[in-house]
């Protein structure tokens, strides 16, 4: 393992200490384990480039919604919609 040091804010580092309690387990391996996590739910979620053209081609084959222009992320990659 490599050894990384890194700042938390107050309320978060309380967060992971009550959290790490809870679960029995240190608060380092804890955070491990949550980076670890979100790391993997990122890769799972295929965003390449390809993906997004085959989405933005079915979507125009079923027929393009009004406001795709300012909609885009929302239809690629399922964020909400922005507020106009």
């Amino acid at each position: 393992m490599v050894r990384t040091q890194i700042y938390l804010p107050k309320d978060l580092h309380q967060r992971l200490t009550r959290l790490a309690s809870q679960r029995g387990k240190p608060m380092a391996q804890l955070v491990r384990d949550l980076i670890d996590k979100g790391l993997k739910e990122r890769e799972e979620g295929d965003f390449s480039g390809k993906e997004a053209l085959t989405k933005l081609f079915a979507i125009q084959a079923t027929g393009s919604p009004k406001d795709l222009s300012q909609q885009v992320d929302h239809y690629l990659y399922g964020t909400p919609k922005r507020k106009k």
